[in-house]
């Protein structure tokens, strides 16, 4: 459908359509909503089960001291085991840590080595 070309200008065709009260499009449309009835989703931690994930891929849990702990392992992280301690052991003449220890229990699980430039900015982490 083609329709005739208007006289007014684009700011008075905007300001025609335009309801500023209910920030909408005037309209004269209607629609109907059909809602699916409500229902209840009852759950319970001693009876029904809830697996987190993508359908393939689930989240997995660890029991560490009694504890059940979710896994996570977050994006670019230096340390990839689990830890539960952080020591650290050796430092430089300003007070910044060289060395830190990342520990399990009495384990150390990782070893980060700190390195500074001569105005004491912070250049390189490795981890061993």
């Amino acid at each position: 459908m083609v329709y005739p070309a208007s006289q007014l200008g684009l700011e008075n065709i905007l300001r025609d359509v335009h309801d500023p009260v209910n920030q909408t499009l005037r309209t004269t449309a209607t629609a109907t909503l059909v809602v699916p009835p409500a229902f209840d989703v009852d759950m319970s931690h001693l009876e029904d089960s809830v697996r987190l994930g993508d359908g393939n891929n689930f989240i997995t849990s660890t029991t560490h001291g009694g504890k059940v702990a979710i896994d996570i392992m977050p994006i670019n992280a230096l340390i990839k085991k689990v830890f539960d301690n952080i020591t650290i052991t050796a430092k430089n003449a300003n007070g910044d840590p060289l060395t830190i220890l990342y520990k399990l229990g009495m384990t150390t699980v990782a070893t980060l080595s700190l390195t500074y430039d001569s105005d004491g900015d912070l250049q390189s982490v490795s981890v061993t």
